[in-house]
């Protein structure tokens, strides 16, 4: 389906934007179900070796049919400092990153956040 990358400051409309492409995609039959799920990027992070993988799973399953919205994105690249991130969070982007590809036709995803920082995350290769 269609995955975008949104950025901006906050108060831009990035989430209200999400939430619009979302409602034109479903109307037009390009989503199959009434799903919208919001969510942090750091809500895909686990807390313990193990965890992320599931987790991650967990919230694009959640998803399916519809549109999968994470806000703060840049986090699962380091953060907006630039710097390298950790092992949980390379777990969560390649592990997304697989889901994505796996559900290509029966998932939107869009990814938000501030500029400089989404650039970061585009140019990471966990």
């Amino acid at each position: 389906c269609l995955n975008i990358v949104l950025t901006g400051n906050p108060g831009a409309g990035k989430t209200t934007a999400a939430r619009l492409l979302f409602r034109w995609l479903r109307a037009h039959g390009l989503l199959q179900q009434d799903v919208f799920v919001e969510r942090n990027a750091l809500e895909l992070k686990g807390t313990h070796i193990g965890w992320t993988c599931p987790q991650v799973k967990d919230m694009v399953n959640s998803a399916l049919g519809g549109c999968l919205f994470l806000d703060e994105a840049y986090a699962l690249s380091g953060g907006r400092d630039g710097d390298r991130g950790d092992s949980f969070s390379d777990e969560a982007l390649r592990t997304l990153l697989t889901e994505i590809e796996n559900n290509r036709s029966s998932l939107c995803v869009v990814l938000a956040g501030y500029r400089d920082a989404m650039l970061h995350l585009m140019r990471a290769d966990p």
